[in-house]
């Protein structure tokens, strides 16, 4: 999977973090990205033009 494939890289190259934003609404992104180890830190109020709320996610690589 590339998404696992960029993890690897970034804990390769010394990347403590790695942070995301996704849509609220985007139900299967945010359960991909739960099983692959990001927590959602911060919900963000209209953070797309449309006015959908994001979310702020990050997992720690170290």
């Amino acid at each position: 999977m590339l998404m696992k494939s960029v993890l690897e890289e970034m804990v390769r190259n010394s990347i403590d973090e790695s942070y995301l934003e996704v849509r609220i609404n985007n139900e299967n992104a945010i359960r991909l990205y739960k099983k692959l180890g990001f927590k959602v830190v911060r919900e963000l109020p209209h953070y797309y033009l449309d006015g959908t709320t994001g979310l702020l996610m990050v997992k720690k690589l170290r």
